[in-house]
């Protein structure tokens, strides 16, 4: 008899820990993670409160499961692209590869805006290899541009883990906060940003390819 109530309880768990993280999700595309409360939550979830509480002790004790959500959706996208950008050249994998990123991280800027904050005041709550799987996926992006390196190119793979770190905090700013510095300072509009990032990041290439 326990084993057959047991699996649909576990079936509801697993459905309810969904219906949270995806109403956090829908949540901080409108609205900051703080501002956010568990009766906002649990509404949007249409769970009662006491569901949220018996997998989650508070809001911030579901950050990690939101990452890792995240990481999902970024990883699902990072490999549809990958098949278009192992196809491109030096000048028009950059375009693409920006314009990408700009986009992806504009469709997610209140996941990645929640991310950027509460890294840093909560890194407690954080799982130990999400440090990790961020470097991973630094060294995903630059892995597109290792067929371009001669052989004893000085330097080169430093500069294109740079480029993409100017390429990700640049989409960041951008698009996650675009009314405060350093992004209220920049004069391009998003569309102007795609191309002048492109524009700068295939001219540093280029240059450190024919040193």
């Amino acid at each position: 008899m326990d084993s057959v109530t047991y699996k649909p309880k576990q079936k509801r768990s697993e459905a309810n820990l969904k219906k949270i993280v995806d109403a956090i999700m829908k949540l901080v595309e409108d609205k900051y993670f703080e501002q956010i409360s568990i009766i906002d939550i649990t509404t949007e979830a249409q769970l009662s409160t006491g569901a949220f509480y018996r997998r989650f002790k508070s809001k911030e004790a579901a950050l990690p499961v939101i990452y890792e959500q995240f990481q999902i959706q970024l990883r699902d996208w990072l490999t549809e692209k990958s098949k278009e950008w192992q196809k491109m050249e030096l000048s028009e994998l950059v375009y693409d590869m920006t314009e990408g990123i700009f986009r992806f991280v504009d469709s997610k800027k209140g996941v990645f805006r929640t991310i950027y904050l509460n890294a840093r005041l909560h890194s407690d709550l954080l799982q130990p290899q999400t440090l990790e799987q961020r470097i991973n996926d630094f060294k995903f992006l630059a892995s597109f541009y290792t067929r371009f390196i001669p052989e004893q190119t000085p330097h080169y793979e430093e500069s294109v883990r740079f480029a993409i770190f100017t390429l990700v905090n640049n989409a960041i700013e951008k698009c996650v906060y675009p009314e405060i510095t350093p992004a209220s300072g920049c004069p391009q509009n998003f569309e102007e940003s795609i191309t002048a990032t492109s524009e700068m990041l295939a001219a540093y290439l280029t240059n450190k390819l024919a040193q």
